[in-house]
């Protein structure tokens, strides 16, 4: 990716750096859909390795995605299941799952 600069006077609108921004934007939102791909294949992996567990938190964030994609148990169109997956990563509702779990832990002493 190449971001240009370039000279901006009075009031005219700064077109590098709007270009620059939606660029940026986009590397966002495809990471997003990245993280969310992965979060789909580990809560998959926790699925075929049960009964068992691993730590807490991944067990809650398993348990969220679980309330809006179910299980692959037989080949399926997965747009929708990333989808509501990407949701909650962007949503923040992920993170926020997993904030709570570790203030929680920190106030516990650890």
């Amino acid at each position: 990716m190449r971001i240009e600069r370039a000279r901006v006077q009075g009031a005219a609108s700064d077109f590098g750096a709007i270009d620059a921004a939606r660029k940026a934007l986009t590397v966002v939102e495809h990471v997003e859909t990245v993280v969310a791909i992965k979060i789909l294949a580990a809560c998959q992996s926790r699925d075929l390795l049960r009964p068992l567990r691993t730590t807490e938190a991944l067990e809650t964030v398993h348990a969220l995605v679980r309330t809006r994609v179910p299980k692959f148990d037989k080949d399926r169109v997965m747009k929708p299941d990333i989808d509501a997956v990407l949701e909650l990563v962007s949503s923040g509702a992920i993170c926020d799952t997993v904030a709570l779990f570790l203030s929680k832990l920190f106030e516990s002493g650890l």
